[in-house]
């Protein structure tokens, strides 16, 4: 039972008996390899064999489809239309974002509803249906990982695990974001 990028691995290790009862001894072993992307400063590709989209320094091309892992938890940030949320463990429709262009920032539309997502300060929400200033984020490089300015007022976003907060003056372990290729 694995894909491309692993999956559960069960092997029956082998037959123990009590009394009147047999049961099989099972081994289980989880792999998942979905690749991380990193920015640097000339594309945007993942640390796998396969290559992601490429993008000019400091933006990501538009249509790119994306999973972030929040800082606090390390779990899968998820649209929930009022609020994004990093408290998924796995990669389904909502935890997909779709990147558009907007000159050298970037705009996320959710995989809920398909709608902008905004900052506003005390929370993440992807409500919108046009991109103005709060739907612009900022990402900037930080070793493996990205750390995102919400457009509201220019401060870092931090996973707070029931709501993404864009009111930050620095960069944190919580304001730390792992980008993945969600197509």
């Amino acid at each position: 039972m694995e894909d491309a990028r692993g999956g559960l691995s069960i092997k029956i290790t082998g037959e123990a008996c009590a009394l009147w009862w047999c049961w099989d001894l099972v081994s289980f072993e989880w792999k998942w390899d979905s690749p991380a992307i990193n920015l640097d400063s000339d594309s945007f590709a993942n640390s796998g064999s396969q290559q992601a989209n490429a993008v000019s320094a400091g933006s990501m091309t538009g249509g790119s489809v994306l999973a972030f892992k929040g800082g606090k938890d390390g779990r899968y940030c998820a649209d929930e239309s009022n609020v994004v949320k990093c408290n998924r463990n796995a990669i389904g429709p909502w935890e997909r974002f779709t990147i558009e262009n907007t000159g050298s920032q970037s705009a996320f539309k959710g995989g809920k509803d398909g709608r902008y997502c905004a900052d506003e300060s005390n929370t993440w929400k992807c409500n919108r249906n046009a991109i103005g200033p709060w739907e612009k984020f900022t990402l900037e490089q930080t070793g493996s990982q990205v750390a995102m300015r919400g457009g509201k007022d220019n401060r870092y976003c931090a996973d707070e695990h029931n709501t993404i907060k864009c009111n930050r003056n620095g960069i944190g372990p919580w304001e730390k974001f792992t980008v993945y290729d969600a197509r």
